[in-house]
């Protein structure tokens, strides 16, 4: 019985959370190291998952066209904290405005400074 190790990047389904397995492999002529990810979708029955936790996947009879395993186990829970992309910065519970990302109103125009009004 097959079995695989992955952490949940989504679980908006009913029944079905989509976990992510990493995999390092070598590239056979410039032997630099390769990180693939796979998402699998798989069914559960446990209610208390959330993003982040890392699961223990087991194979089993096709469940849907896509859904192909199982969740065993939870493997590691982890805490209630936001995960952060690098596409969605968090910054203490408020919106990113302008002048935090370092957007100014000054534009220079020919070697002179020019404002907006």
């Amino acid at each position: 019985m097959q079995s695989i190790t992955g952490k949940i990047i989504s679980n908006k389904g009913k029944n079905t959370v989509i976990v992510a397995v990493e995999t390092i492999v070598v590239h056979p002529l410039y032997k630099k190291r390769l990180r693939r990810t796979l998402k699998i979708a798989a069914h559960t029955f446990l209610a208390d998952l959330s993003l982040g936790d890392t699961v223990l996947l087991v194979a089993c009879r096709p469940m849907s066209r896509t859904k192909h395993f199982l969740v065993k186990e939870v493997v590691n829970k982890t805490s209630n904290a936001v995960i952060q992309s690098p596409s969605n910065p968090v910054t203490k519970g408020k919106a990113a405005s302008s002048k935090e990302l370092g957007a100014s109103k000054k534009k220079i125009v020919r070697g002179k400074k020019v404002t907006k009004k």
